[in-house]
């Protein structure tokens, strides 16, 4: 949890504009093996897309970033064809997991992970 607190921490320094597309990786300090999981910290990015959206494209990237989301769920719920909605359902939940939880959003591994 302390990367989530440090990076909204950050965001809160600006945020309407963000710092920047793949700016996190700034704030990393090579000091965070010496804090504990309970303290602010960067580690290169925040592993959570919501987040790191939030820290760099501001409310107006984590705002889109969200209706994003929810327009692709709405979508895939809109499927009349039940088993493609649930095979759809599957995979985008499969991947929201992964967003929120894991590496930097803009690393080539998790663009190439969702197309």
């Amino acid at each position: 949890l302390g990367p989530w607190r440090y990076s909204v921490k950050k965001f809160l320094e600006r945020p309407l504009t963000g710092f920047g597309i793949n700016s996190s990786k700034h704030f990393y300090t090579p000091e965070i093996s010496a804090v504990s999981e309970y303290d602010e910290y960067m580690p290169i990015h925040p592993h959570n897309y919501i987040i790191q959206f939030l820290l760099e494209l501001g409310l107006v990237g984590g705002i889109l970033a969200l209706a994003l989301t929810l327009q692709i769920a709405l979508k895939i719920l809109q499927n009349p064809n039940k088993i493609l909605r649930s095979i759809n359902m599957a995979f985008f939940l499969s991947v929201f997991t992964i967003l929120s939880i894991s590496h930097s959003f803009w690393s080539h591994r998790q663009i190439s992970f969702i197309i």
